[in-house]
């Protein structure tokens, strides 16, 4: 699927020329077809839960892509929430909604969905709250629900730095959790998803992405 005119489409909503230029980055740099290997799991109806959604990006293309899906995205940022609130109403999708949540501090179930989305996120969480968040994952998950996560692998050496120097100028030095791909695969699997698939991702730049989708039985 051609995502350009949607990616313009979102991108002309938000307020802030900043928000704007990123999100035009962001897009012109991914490899298309990551986010059509993302989004094949991703039926019309249903609900989808988004995780670390930021301003809401992923979110508003499969709002607008299926506008009678049930769309929700969490974030730890209210400002970054704020914004993608502000858009999803300029845009007229009454079915994306958005919440402020720490997603390393889970007091309370995620709710019930069907698909749940996870870009780029899991190596921001504490590695002692992986196990909990995504046993909260599957908890959320109905019968036959699909975990779509995207993350980093340590495979490469290069790539691996060269990611590591990109997070830490975006996050001001924060810590990261990068994950084997054999350890976090074996994880996903003693929690009960059943298959896990892997699928190593070529982008643009010199990411060492690994998607992996998780389908629960």
């Amino acid at each position: 699927m051609q995502y350009s005119p949607l990616i313009k489409t979102i991108t002309g909503s938000y307020d802030s020329w900043i928000t704007r230029l990123y999100c035009t980055i962001r897009f012109r740099i991914i490899n298309p077809r990551i986010l059509d290997g993302m989004l094949n799991y991703t039926r019309p109806d249903g609900e989808l839960l988004v995780l670390g959604c930021g301003f809401g990006l992923f979110d508003l293309v499969v709002g607008l892509r299926w506008p009678k899906k049930r769309i929700r995205g969490l974030d730890i940022d209210p400002l970054r929430i704020a914004t993608a609130r502000r858009s999803a109403d300029r845009l007229g999708l009454r079915n994306n909604r958005f919440e402020v949540r720490d997603l390393s501090q889970l007091d309370a179930p995620l709710g019930n969905c069907d698909e749940i989305l996870m870009l780029d996120v899991l190596h921001h969480v504490p590695r002692d709250q992986h196990e909990h968040l995504l046993r909260a994952c599957y908890d959320a998950l109905r019968p036959g629900g699909y975990l779509i996560l995207k993350d980093i692998h340590r495979a490469n050496r290069f790539k691996l730095f060269f990611t590591w120097l990109l997070d830490a100028l975006m996050t001001g030095g924060e810590p990261v959790a990068y994950r084997d791909e054999k350890e976090l695969r074996d994880e996903l699997t003693q929690l009960g998803f059943d298959p896990v698939l892997t699928i190593r991702l070529d982008d643009i730049l010199p990411y060492p992405h690994v998607q992996y989708v998780c389908i629960k039985e």
